[in-house]
């Protein structure tokens, strides 16, 4: 949902310049990070009127590659899930 080549809403080619959503109810945990090899993952749900067909929320997995203090990769895996939908480590 970012980067080149994206067409999901205008701007979303440049990863770097994009609008961030303003959604209130964003929940977030960092599931894992490894400070010798820079990984970190990060799992986020959006919460409600995330999505554009109006029922369940997206939920995002991350993964960043961190060096020199910058964060030079990222990889998502996303999808809508049930509004309610719990991570496993409530």
């Amino acid at each position: 949902m970012a980067g080149p080549g994206c067409t999901f809403f205008k701007g979303c080619d440049n990863m770097k310049t994009q609008m961030i959503p303003t959604l209130s109810q964003i929940t977030h945990r960092v599931i894992a990070v490894d400070e010798e090899l820079g990984i970190v993952a990060v799992r986020m749900n959006f919460g409600p009127g995330s999505t554009f067909e109006g029922s369940g929320v997206l939920d995002v997995w991350h993964s960043f590659k961190i060096y020199g203090g910058q964060i030079h990769a990222a990889e998502a895996y996303c999808e809508i899930v049930p509004t309610g939908t719990k991570s496993g480590w409530e």
